[in-house]
């Protein structure tokens, strides 16, 4: 799932009050099927968005826009859930903004990289002048 289902291009606003999920997880072993399961309860939280999956043999499970899962499904199992969707209208940094954070942290490592770069080399010229002045002055006398 992207941003791009649930942020308004045109108005930078949430359109989606929730997402459905269908899913094939036939082809995976089981515990992909979990991982499956877990990675969309990631994407629910960072959108604030609470999400119905139905698949055919993985998990089935409802997700609230926290990331709590309710009411699951095993897999391999054939069965029916119902529940209630609690709607969120709160709207998360990232899906406002997208991945302005995580490009920013990853400017300001550079910049970190970068200066801690410079003050070694820096550091580093220092020493080799030290060096050079004592052998110098180590010839002369």
């Amino acid at each position: 799932m992207s941003r791009r289902l649930i942020r308004d291009p045109t108005t930078g606003r949430k359109r989606a009050d929730f997402f459905a999920n269908l899913s094939n997880d036939g082809w995976f072993h089981d515990q992909e099927k979990y991982q499956h399961l877990q990675l969309l309860v990631f994407r629910c939280i960072e959108n604030r968005v609470p999400l119905a999956r139905s698949s055919n043999t993985g998990i089935s499970a409802f997700i609230d826009s926290c990331g709590r899962v309710q009411e699951t499904i095993e897999p391999n199992t054939v069965g029916a859930a119902v529940t209630h969707i609690n709607l969120d209208s709160r709207e998360t940094l990232y899906t406002r903004y997208g991945d302005v954070f995580p490009i920013g942290c990853l400017v300001l490592v550079g910049f970190a990289c970068a200066a801690r770069l410079i003050e070694s080399r820096r550091l580093a010229r220092a020493q080799n002048r030290a060096t050079s002045a004592e052998k110098r002055d180590n010839s002369s006398a």
